[in-house]
């Protein structure tokens, strides 16, 4: 599993007991608050989680997670999003395949699409 660093944990730390506190403020001002929510990361978000007074986390895009976040963080997330794709052609040696999924589906920003369930499987470019 990803090892988040020590300064990270900490300053994640801080800033919710500086949330949590000013929900406890409003608290004892008469009003209600049920609900003290926190936007974390996909790397901070299990840390948030596991903080007292936090009661919802809202990490983001890691739903979607890309390969990269997956690898650096371990088996706590995984895979929500499968995106069907079609062989559209082969090469002559039959060990290389053009797919089409959609180039705006399959981003590069977070390392290249894997095959799921075939892990021999690997994606070694992109290109419209």
């Amino acid at each position: 599993m990803y090892m988040i660093r020590r300064n990270e944990k900490e300053k994640c730390s801080a800033s919710i007991a500086t949330l949590v506190s000013t929900a406890e403020l409003v608290r004892e001002n008469g009003f209600s608050m049920d609900v003290v929510t926190i936007g974390g990361g996909t790397v901070t978000a299990e840390i948030c989680a596991s903080l007292p007074g936090i009661t919802k986390v809202q990490p983001g895009f890691f739903i979607f997670i890309g390969s990269d976040y997956r690898n650096a963080v371990g088996g706590l997330f995984e895979h929500n999003l499968t995106i069907p794709s079609a062989t559209i052609s082969k090469s002559s040696s039959a060990k290389r395949v053009t797919i089409g999924g959609g180039l705006k589906t399959l981003m590069t920003d977070s390392g290249f699409a894997e095959a799921k369930d075939l892990p021999r499987i690997t994606c070694t470019q992109m290109g419209d």
